[in-house]
C-alpha cells in the first residue's frame, strides 16, 4: 500500500505536469468549467474503451480523466484529497463515476451560468467521492495510480514536447 508521504512525492511530479499543460482560460470559474467538461468527456471515452474491452485505451482514458481531475483540484487550490469510502452506490463504480461527474458539472454550470458563488465545501465533497470511484476503477482494471499517471505523462510528453501548453501542439493532436 502506498503511504501518504509516498503519494505526496509521486503527486508532485504529476501535478507540475498538469500545471504546465492545463489551459486555465482566465477566471477560476472558466478553469473549473474547462476541467469539469474535460472530466465528463473523458468519462464518455472511458465507457467506449470499456465497451471495446481495450485495456490500453482504458488506461489512457483513466489517465486523461486523472489529468482533468488534478486540473480541477489545482483550479480550486485544493491540494490532496483523502477519498471517502463509498456509501450507497447507484450501480457499478463506473455508473457512480458518471453520475458524480455529471453532478460536478452541474454544480459548475450553476456557477458559470447563474453566477452562483463557488461552494468549495460542496465541490470538494463531490471530488472526494469522485476520487474514491476513480481509484476503485483503477484497481478494478488491475492498474495503479502510478501506472495511470506515468502512461498519461508519456502520452502528453509526446503531444507537448516543450512541456508546456501551446495551442499549436493541442491542435496537432
Amino acid at each position: 500500500m502506498v503511504t501518504l508521504t509516498q503519494r505526496v512525492k509521486m503527486k508532485h511530479k504529476y501535478d507540475q505536469m498538469v500545471r504546465n499543460l492545463f489551459k486555465t482560460m482566465g477566471s477560476e470559474t472558466e478553469a473549473i468549467l474547462h476541467a469539469a467538461i474535460g472530466m465528463y468527456g473523458e468519462a464518455a471515452e472511458l465507457l467506449q474503451a470499456i465497451n471495446n474491452k481495450d485495456v490500453v485505451n482504458i488506461c489512457e482514458e483513466l489517465g486523461d480523466f486523472r489529468f482533468y481531475f488534478e486540473a480541477f483540484l489545482q483550479s480550486l487550490n485544493a491540494g490532496i484529497l483523502i477519498p471517502r469510502i463509498h456509501e450507497a452506490t447507484q450501480g457499478t463504480t463506473f455508473d457512480e463515476l458518471i453520475i458524480r461527474t455529471g453532478d460536478l458539472l452541474d454544480s459548475v454550470k450553476k456557477v458559470w451560468v447563474y453566477g452562483k458563488l463557488i461552494d468549495k465545501f460542496s465541490i470538494l465533497n463531490q471530488l472526494e467521492y469522485l476520487q474514491a470511484c476513480f481509484q476503485q476503477l483503477v484497481s478494478d482494471f488491475g492498474l495503479t495510480m502510478k501506472i495511470v499517471e506515468t502512461a498519461n505523462q508519456e502520452k502528453l510528453g509526446k503531444r507537448y514536447p516543450e512541456g508546456v501548453y501551446r495551442n499549436e501542439d493541442a491542435i496537432r493532436s
